[in-house]
Formats: C-alpha cells, sequence, structure tokens
C-alpha cells in the first residue's frame, strides 16, 4: 500500500483512542476476556455505544430481557439452539459484562442521531413492524436506530467503527467497499498489532485478520462520502 491520505488514514484510525462500537460486537461481550490490556500495552481503547443500545444493556433487566434475548437470536447464530434458561443467562452475562465495562470507563454512551439519507437507507432495510410495542418490533427499532447513530456519527465525525466480524456489512448488504489490511506493511502492521494488544481479548483474537471499509453505500445510495471526503474507517475484528 502506497502512502497517502488512506494511509494516514488508517494510521489514524489504527492509533484511536475512541471506536463507535458496533452492535454485533457488544452482543459478543460475553467473550471478551476478564482483563483488558496487557501489561505493557497502553489504555485499552474506549467503545462508544449508541444510547439507544446502552438503554437496552443498562436497563432494570426485567423489563427489557424480552428485547435483549430477541436481539441475540437475531444477531447470533450460536443462539439458535438454546433453551431459554440458557439463553436468559447469556443475556444477564453480556449485561454484567457491559456494566464492567462502564465502570471501567471503557464503553461509554454515545447521544444518537439520524443523518436523514442514512436513516431514510436503513429504514428501507429494516422496516418498521405494525406492532410497535411487541418486542420484536422494539427490538428492530434498536437495531435501526443504533445502526443509523453509527453511520451518521462516523460521517459527521469521521470516528472508526469497531466491529466483530462482517455481519454489520452483511446487515448493510455487503455495500461497505472492503480493502484487506496488510499484514506485511511494516507500518500499519506495527499499529495494527498495538491495536490488538490494547484492545481486551476476545476469543479467537489470535490469528484473526483485519479489514478496512473505506466508504460505504447503502441500497446503492452513498449515504457517507468516499472515504477521503469525511467517513470514519471500518475496522473489523474478523473470526478465522
Amino acid at each position: 500500500m502506497n502512502d497517502g491520505p488512506v494511509d494516514d488514514r488508517l494510521k489514524r484510525a489504527l492509533e484511536a483512542r475512541e471506536y463507535l462500537a458496533d452492535l454485533f460486537l457488544v452482543l459478543h461481550l460475553d467473550e471478551s476476556s476478564s482483563g483488558f490490556a496487557p501489561d505493557g500495552a497502553g489504555p485499552s481503547p474506549v467503545l462508544r455505544v449508541p444510547a439507544s443500545l446502552h438503554a437496552l444493556l443498562a436497563a432494570v433487566p426485567e423489563s427489557s430481557d424480552d428485547v435483549l434475548e430477541l436481539m441475540l437470536l437475531w444477531a447470533r447464530e450460536d443462539t439458535r439452539g438454546m433453551s431459554g434458561t440458557d439463553l436468559g443467562a447469556l443475556a444477564r452475562s453480556i449485561r454484567k459484562r457491559y456494566a464492567e465495562l462502564r465502570e471501567a470507563r471503557l464503553c461509554r454512551p454515545i447521544a444518537d442521531e439520524a443523518d436523514p439519507a442514512i436513516d431514510e437507507a436503513i429504514a428501507r432495510l429494516i422496516s418498521a413492524q405494525p406492532d410497535a410495542r411487541g418486542a420484536f418490533s422494539r427490538m428492530l427499532e434498536t437495531v435501526r436506530t443504533s445502526t443509523v447513530t453509527l453511520l451518521s456519527v462516523s460521517l459527521r465525525s469521521g470516528m472508526s467503527i469497531l466491529m466483530r466480524g462482517r455481519d454489520l456489512c452483511r446487515l448493510l448488504r455487503d455495500r461497505i467497499a472492503q480493502l484487506e489490511l496488510p499484514s506485511k506493511v511494516d507500518d500499519l502492521a506495527d499499529r495494527k498489532a498495538a491495536l490488538f494488544r490494547s484492545l481486551y481479548a476476545f476469543k479467537g483474537i489470535k490469528g484473526t485478520k483485519v479489514f478496512v471499509g473505506l466508504a460505504l453505500s447503502v441500497t446503492g445510495i452513498w449515504v457517507a462520502a468516499p472515504a477521503l471526503t469525511g467517513a470514519g474507517v471500518v475496522l473489523a475484528i474478523v473470526d478465522p
């Protein structure tokens, strides 16, 4: 990869201290390690979580367990065969882990916002349900609002989105232009290694690949400007 504006943006993204947290990453917090940054790795990056998703995870469980459990069934294939008891235990584990990270100030809510073009495009991908009071409708509304917030904040501020795997890309119908982050380009590789050392570890982090998205397009509409004119970089931890 040649030096230039794209390289500069990747370097800034890999050295950032704050990232927008993709909802799929947040829904796998049960897989994160009990510790944070390894010794000598420096401070752990902070995950900024959309207020809509934060409200669900920080709510009194009795009022929102059904919504969180439906979201886990929707977002995680490994939950499909779970019993109701196991699914409830997983939801509690994620809430507990989120509370620990909030206490450590490694997860912080960020206000929901909606760029009009992004809001319109995501509304076409995730349509509203007739029963707005039902748990499934409330779950979809949380997914929709948090996704719109991620893209809108990234577009406005240039903040990068940290994802677990490619699930957000699939949600957006694979319309994120992808480039594989080189593994043998010394400068970028060093920054990538430093980021992974400072991130609290996720299961399977060793041997993972990282890809970057340099532009966003949803349903054929460019809702975030091409990479060099403002939108943030997407960094995804991809399972082997």
